[in-house]
């Protein structure tokens, strides 16, 4: 069976062992899915912007979306034009802003091409009913976060860098 310990060799400066996301962090980054700051750092509990977010989920689904022709002096130019090219994202976004749970499930349903007619499940969260948090769930990509409630999705919270690559690590495992 798995044992993500067994993976997670190597990690970033600012990335402690014995916090939460350091097996999934330490796992992406030895996949070669994320690759941090230049200065060694992760800025694991930064909110993730649409940039980083769309950059991290195409290299886990293997989408290619380096462009030698791109003149372009952004970082994120090849995976923007990459990503509006598929429709994940209109060409109005802006590729600096935090990202949302919502959003951030709508690049993973457009990336993997999930098919969101085919979700059954409903109700799932006691926050949204949103089919893309529905989708999500069946897919079994995120189960939601307690609550005395109930499972709550958090739609339109914003995701760190570190909670994203537990949900990535479980799609990039189950491939």
């Amino acid at each position: 069976s798995y044992n993500p310990s067994a993976f997670a060799s190597e990690s970033f400066i600012d990335v402690e062992k014995d916090s939460y996301y350091f097996e999934s962090v330490s796992n992406m980054k030895n996949f070669g899915i994320v690759h941090g700051y230049p200065d060694g750092t992760f800025k694991p509990l930064n909110n993730i912007t649409v940039a980083e977010a769309l950059t991290i989920i195409f290299r886990n689904a293997n989408i290619k979306f380096d462009n030698p022709n791109n003149e372009d002096k952004y970082w994120y130019s090849d995976v923007l034009d990459r990503a509006i090219s598929l429709g994940i994202v209109s060409s109005s976004v802006n590729p600096d802003s935090y990202v949302s749970r919502l959003n951030i499930g709508r690049y993973i349903i457009g990336a993997y091409n999930l098919d969101t007619s085919k979700t059954t499940v409903k109700n799932v969260f006691v926050d949204t009913n949103s089919v893309v948090a529905n989708t999500m769930y069946e897919y079994g990509i995120f189960y939601g976060a307690p609550s005395d409630e109930g499972a709550v999705y958090m739609p339109y919270d914003k995701i760190t860098r570190a909670d994203i690559h537990d949900d990535l690590l479980d799609i990039a495992l189950n491939k």
